[in-house]
């Protein structure tokens, strides 16, 4: 998400908006076990990925389904047996890692019989015996064999996790004390006890977040294939940035020129570094931490935005630190990171606005605005939990905890005036909102709270309120009973709404799918509520693109009699705000409808941005002299799967060539390929991927970051 409505295009206008299209809407609870979260992470998984690379991907980097279903298969014979014991939790780091070295080194250790055939080994479990699928006709080392122990102690885990009420063996205590310890799980030679595999888990950690079950009737090859086309789209507008921008912070895609609007520090290259991990684009990723071990330097760079140079840049690196564990990133992380700490040096501690980052002096005003110092706590943390150096934190919790203390003065039902001023201290006029210049701070302040483990509750307290605040000043029904979120200056709702508070959806539907209710009927029926806020605003936001005859989210839009979306600025450039809450509500709200809308935002994308080599924002109009206009390729290729409802709306109605032109302008923001692609691509994965919402939150550029451990 972006603060401001125009990017950084046009520093002074603050539009924004999105767009939509209405399939029927089917009801949906959010369910309480991810397919995410049972994703263990455990050391035999990650080696059998690390070996499935060495022994050959396709082009894209995906393992090929058939052959995991015919490992499966063939593993479904004889009988293993699983030994679980649990540890107290001070295993050290250096014996996990010690553990770890031994399944590489002992996974595969196994005895023949006498008739040389492969033998699984066995132990007990807890006393009893377990009798689970194994391989134990294949030969060992094949990737069946890896599998069958992989499913072993994942179905190891998944029973360990099984709620108290299905569990009557459990008691109370042990339930709180699974809580605390660490499980191991081992698999075992029964006759000699000699260790072959072991799993190390936390053990009964309920996930962070309740994901809903996959669709079952998805066809996987159809999901499988939108997510080749984003990944070729990524690999297309990052191949144009290497050819004609490297090293530059941003490509200009359609006169294949470069520009430097973010002081020089190779923006573009840092904000894509964790969709190259997360799409497994590796052969990338090393191109780029290669460039940046060697030539990234922030010492010539000079004003810079301290919002977005920490959301993009900083974001960026400790994101790639965070996924590959290269220390090169974090380096680099901790120099930016202490290049940033004199925005804070303000009077009242909250950080200015720019800053002429290679000198550390103010640039600009000392106005902020709320989402510009409240969007840099996850990052700031995150710095601090990796170096080991509290500074970073403290300087960003400084400013929630000061806004808490002073919260019933300040805030208006929970929400913040959207002007401050850092030297003075002095709030600005009753402006609200949760679009341009507010957005971040309240995704935020429930990001903040579930990156620290839940555990500072008046986080989540602050959050709860705003959401209240914004139900009674913000969010309004509008023509045709659409619901959209409006922004309120002085008591009056403003009849419009801006693309970039199309984040809210998927953030209220996150808000219910953490709220800790602990069986209380009124925190369920908040997070139902929630929910239900969420598929509404989220139809709403969908709309903003569906409505439109290009399947376009316009910046932002007012609502017509019947409720249907109408651009009021009529530009789409490249922004994440609809497909990132069609992200979140495909994984918590469970409808197969969210799915197929981020495929319908991707064709629309692809059809109508795409230029010669890469990407480019788009105006529906001819626009002024001196931008480039290219006439609908319909003819060429088609955005959908051809006619009928999967149609876009511009085919259905064929006005497609009355339309004339399509305004393609020079632009293409780094956010295209850190958010709008990522999440699209996440959005048809049918497995667990490098993103677990229940170990990790992104920040508000899309980059994932590990939740802390207690």
């Amino acid at each position: 998400m972006l603060l401001f409505a125009v990017a950084e295009n046009s520093p002074d206008s603050n539009a924004a908006t999105f767009h939509g299209a209405e399939p029927a809407a089917a009801e949906h609870k959010p369910a309480t076990l991810s397919t995410q979260a049972e994703d263990l992470r455990d050391p035999l998984i990650d080696a059998e990925r690390i070996r499935e690379k060495d022994e050959g991907k396709d082009e894209m980097g995906e393992i090929e389904e058939t052959q995991n279903q015919n490992d499966e298969k063939a593993g479904k014979e004889g009988g293993v047996k699983v030994a679980a014991e649990k540890v107290a939790a001070p295993a050290t780091e250096e014996e996990l890692e010690k553990i770890v070295q031994d399944v590489e080194e002992n996974e595969m250790n196994s005895s023949k019989n006498k008739k040389g055939e492969e033998k699984l080994p066995a132990a007990e479990l807890n006393g009893d015996v377990m009798d689970v699928p194994d391989a134990k006709k294949l030969e060992k080392g094949t990737k069946g064999y890896k599998k069958a122990i992989a499913a072993t102690l994942k179905s190891e885990a998944k029973k360990k996790r099984m709620p108290q009420e299905k569990r009557p063996d459990q008691t109370e205590a042990d339930a709180e004390k699974d809580t605390r310890d660490q499980l191991i799980v081992k698999i075992a030679n029964k006759e000699t006890g000699k260790v072959l595999a072991t799993s190390v888990r936390k053990a009964d950690k309920d996930p962070f977040v309740r994901l809903a079950p996959q669709d079952p009737h998805i066809d996987k090859t159809l999901a499988k294939e939108r997510r080749m086309r984003v990944k070729a789209a990524m690999k297309r507008a990052w191949n144009a940035y290497h050819a004609h921008a490297w090293g530059k912070d941003t490509i200009l895609p359609i006169s294949l020129t470069s520009a430097n609007r973010w002081g020089g520090m190779a923006m573009t290259m840092l904000d894509s570094l964790s969709t190259l991990w997360v799409m497994g684009l590796k052969e990338e990723f090393e191109q780029a931490r290669d460039w940046i071990a060697e030539n990234l330097s922030f010492k010539s760079v000079g004003h810079i935005s301290v919002f977005e140079t920490n959301i993009r840049a900083l974001g960026g690196l400790l994101s790639a630190f965070d996924l590959s564990k290269d220390k090169v990133f974090l380096e680099k992380a901790a120099e930016l990171g202490d290049m940033l700490l004199p925005a804070f040096d303000s009077p009242t501690g909250f950080p200015i606005n720019g800053l002429i980052l290679s000198a550390g002096l103010p640039s600009g005003s000392h106005q902020a605005c709320l989402a510009e110092f409240g969007t840099v706590q996850l990052e700031f943390r995150y710095l601090s939990h990796a170096t080991g150096n509290p500074i970073y934190a403290k300087k960003a919790m400084h400013v929630y905890e000061r806004m808490h203390e002073e919260s019933a003065d300040v805030a208006e039902k929970g929400l913040f005036r959207l002007d401050f001023n850092s030297d003075t201290g002095a709030w600005g006029g009753k402006h609200y909102s949760v679009g341009a210049r507010g957005d971040s701070f309240y995704e935020y302040l429930l990001k903040t709270w579930l990156q620290g483990n839940k555990k500072e509750t008046w986080l989540r307290e602050m959050f709860d309120e705003s959401v209240d605040g914004a139900e009674e000043l913000l969010i309004a029904r509008g023509p045709g009973d659409r619901l959209y979120i409006a922004n309120n200056d002085n008591g009056m709702q403003a009849k419009r709404m801006e693309h970039l508070a199309c984040f809210y959806p998927g953030t209220l539907a996150l808000g219910a799918a953490t709220l800790e209710t602990k069986g209380d009927v009124v925190l369920e029926k908040r997070a139902a509520h929630y929910m239900d806020l969420a598929r509404e605003l989220g139809e709403t936001c969908y709309q903003f693109a569906g409505a439109q005859m290009t399947g376009l989210a316009p910046d932002s839009v007012v609502f017509d009699q019947d409720g249907v979306p109408q651009a009021s600025d009529p530009r789409y450039i490249l922004r994440p705000e609809v497909a990132e809450s069609m992200y979140y509500l495909h994984l918590l709200d469970g409808d197969p409808k969210w799915r197929e809308y981020g495929a319908k935002l991707f064709e629309a994308i692809d059809f109508y941005c795409r230029t010669n080599e890469a990407y480019a924002q788009v105006r529906l109009s001819s626009g002024p002299s001196g931008r480039r206009s290219v006439a609908l390729r319909g003819a060429e290729r088609k955005p959908s799967d051809g006619g009928g409802e999967g149609a876009s709306q511009a085919e259905q109605s064929g006005k497609v060539k009355d339309m004339g032109l399509v305004t393609q302008e020079d632009d293409m923001e780094s956010f295209f390929l850190a958010e709008t692609l990522k999440y699209l691509y996440l959005i048809q994965e049918t497995e667990p991927g490098e993103v677990d919402l229940s170990r990790q939150v992104f920040n508000t550029e899309a980059h994932p970051l590990h939740i802390f451990d207690e």
